[in-house]
């Protein structure tokens, strides 16, 4: 093993791999480019004097050159077998599954000594670990206890026990998850051989002409292990008794012989129909007929809402028809009224792909409601990225006129000559929308720059809402080079389709504290005064507030309308500098690893958007912007700590 675990993973993908962009390292590891590069000197630095050693290549990546194959050979034999056969300590969330996993799994009292004798920590680092641990174990309403006379011990369901296990233990989010039991499953699954216990699944699913993808093979096979290791322990899942059919009656019958023959245990009723149940989840075991023509009725009903509500014809997307109708299809084969299909990647498709995870969450569900089925937010996650790509290929026609304010303080006569030479030398590129006098602009109010892109000017202007480019009235050639590199420059920035979003009447600094009600009300009532948004604003964002999160970092949150309410496209934003709890996401479903307290987001910033559909082009680059905002702490931070609606819209434009 080298120096850290990290180091560890990168190998693994380095020697896997003819070549790996630094960009790929970064997404599976969860680290900078920059930290990419110091991991590699790292790694080649343990590499050093066993031939071989990690090279770059310019536009296509990193790669593992070997210069001596017998040294580099018997060094990867050593490494594997060390990797194979020690816990990796090397960082807190890899202690913190260990300390959990112990105390999930113990039949009998821990005590502190031994608890800190497998991750190696002194007591009051331990304490930490523990108390880490209770709040992780009480998500899933197992108690932790402590006696003196004996150590820790928990409390609670088998089958909470073994659901903490699997989302909180089990590494699934490792690149080489799929691949085989790694160090850590076989060191939790002491005594069973996992070998042979992959090797019955597979043939038994193999004569049961069962189709499934690697993951989902995996997770099966991860839960077979656990049931039997706790049967080993005399542990027994309580009684599920779903409806089995004929054909997973007998598929479970030959799976729990052979696996009681090759591991010398009896397994009861109840243990079967737990592993029935998952093996529904993980594989493409038909549970249920569903009826196909309904399902592609439902579908037209969800294209068609996603249409009207948020402006993307998706309906002649062949693609998405035939990927969407099969993974339906999938999905409620499988669905039953006591199981629902874990989706390890929901909280990044949250985070990654807000835009196309919300169309999903809202369609869905009310396209589907005519057949009183609701689909969960794991559920949503998957076929949101069959709808994402789909969001993707949507490319409808987008003008390229850009709406323009002319100021002149050189008299009527000057004003007339630069607006009518902007007209006529720039017509199809700019629409001139007012021409006027400084003291003119002087009276305009915020909502009058609504429809304005930028400001064309000869005389300097301070804190203008919007971009301002200064020029002679005459407009000389090298006016004409400025504006025109101007208009290219501006028109390809993000900032050029969004910023029309945002309003300094629609913008807010709150310094005192609010409630996530009073604040959402206020919000709405001023968009509703500034004419963007129709009544019922309030009560439908209270309605989708109680939907799903809409949270998207710890700081920043994206309320919003269940249904239409908008006139135009808005963006209503409040800054508070008292953060106030909003909706909490699904700890349940969030990795405590983050070292994120998801309990209680604790929001400063709050865009309320108004969504009108024929902005759909437009509104994907905000939701862009929102990545880049939530991917940045210092980004966010700039945000909130704006001090005017000008400071902010600069924040914004250097983002953009």
């Amino acid at each position: 093993m080298f120096e850290y675990g990290r180091l560890d993973q990168l190998f693994q993908i380095v020697r896997s791999s003819a070549f790996t962009p630094a960009s790929k390292l970064s997404d599976v590891l969860g680290v900078t480019e920059r930290t990419i590069r110091s991991d590699v000197s790292a790694l080649n630095n343990g590499l050093d004097g066993y031939g071989a050693q990690v090279e770059i290549k310019r536009g296509a990546g990193y790669r593992l050159v070997i210069s001596d194959a017998k040294r580099f050979e018997s060094f990867l034999q050593s490494h594997d077998n060390e990797a194979a056969g020690l816990p990796d300590l090397s960082s807190p969330a890899e202690r913190l599954r260990i300390v959990l996993s112990k105390l999930v799994m113990s039949v009998t009292p821990i005590t502190t000594e031994a608890l800190s004798d497998l991750v190696f920590v002194g007591d009051d680092t331990l304490q930490s670990y523990i108390k880490q641990a209770r709040d992780v174990l009480q998500t899933y309403d197992i108690e932790c206890i402590f006696r003196r006379d004996s150590g820790f011990r928990t409390y609670g369901r088998e089958a909470d026990r073994r659901r903490c296990i699997v989302n909180e233990v089990i590494d699934r989010d490792d690149p080489s998850y799929v691949t085989a039991f790694s160090a850590a499953e076989q060191m939790l699954f002491e005594g069973i051989d996992l070998e042979v216990l992959a090797q019955t699944v597979r043939e038994c699913l193999s004569e049961a002409s069962l189709s499934y993808s690697d993951y989902g093979l995996k997770n099966f096979m991860v839960h077979t292990a656990l049931m039997v290791f706790r049967i080993k322990q005399d542990s027994y899942i309580e009684a599920a008794a779903p409806e089995i059919p004929v054909a997973g009656k007998a598929l479970m019958d030959n799976l729990c012989r052979r696996l009681g023959q090759a591991f010398d245990l009896h397994i009861p009723s109840s243990e079967r129909d737990y592993l029935y149940l998952h093996l529904a989840n993980d594989t493409k075991f038909a549970i249920v007929d569903v009826d196909s023509t309904a399902v592609a009725d439902s579908l037209d009903r969800m294209l068609d809402l996603i249409c009207r509500y948020y402006g993307f014809d998706l309906r002649s997307d062949v693609s998405l028809r035939k990927g969407l109708n099969a993974h339906l299809v999938s999905m409620l084969q499988a669905k039953t009224a006591t199981s629902s299909r874990v989706n390890p990647l929901l909280n990044t498709i949250r985070r990654s792909f807000p835009l196309a995870y919300e169309v999903t969450l809202i369609c869905a569900n009310e396209a589907f409601e005519s057949s009183s089925l609701t689909f969960s937010e794991d559920e949503i996650g998957y076929m949101a990225l069959h709808v994402g790509a789909a969001i993707e290929r949507f490319a409808p026609a987008n003008t390229n006129i850009q709406r323009a304010l002319v100021i002149c303080g050189s008299g009527r006569a000057a004003l007339g000559m630069l607006e009518t030479r902007v007209a006529s030398l720039f017509s199809g590129r700019i629409e001139v929308v007012a021409a006027t006098s400084f003291q003119g602009y002087l009276t305009f109010g915020s909502r009058d720059f609504d429809n304005i892109d930028f400001v064309i000017t000869t005389i300097p202007l301070n804190d203008c809402p919007v971009p301002t480019i200064l020029v002679d009235f005459r407009l000389s050639s090298q006016d004409v080079k400025s504006l025109s590199k101007f208009i290219e420059e501006f028109q390809g920035s993000d900032f050029f389709h969004i910023g029309r979003f945002f309003s300094p009447s629609s913008f807010s600094i709150y310094d005192e504290k609010v409630t996530k009600e009073e604040l959402l009300l206020e919000m709405s009532n001023q968009l509703i005064d500034d004419d963007v948004a129709t009544e019922g604003l309030y009560e439908s964002c209270i309605e989708r507030e109680n939907v799903a999160s809409t949270a998207l970092s710890e700081t920043l949150t994206l309320p919003h309308p269940l249904k239409p309410c908008a006139k135009t496209t808005r963006v209503g934003v409040a800054l508070l500098r008292k953060p106030i709890k909003w909706q909490p996401m699904d700890v349940k479903s969030m990795s405590v690893y983050e070292g994120v307290d998801y309990t209680g987001m604790r929001i400063q910033v709050v865009f309320l958007l108004l969504l009108n559909p024929q902005d759909s082009t437009d509104v994907t680059r905000f939701y862009d912007l929102l990545i880049k905002i939530t991917e940045d702490p210092r980004l966010g931070r700039e945000i909130a700590n704006s001090a005017s609606y000008t400071d902010f819209i600069r924040v914004i434009r250097s983002a953009c």
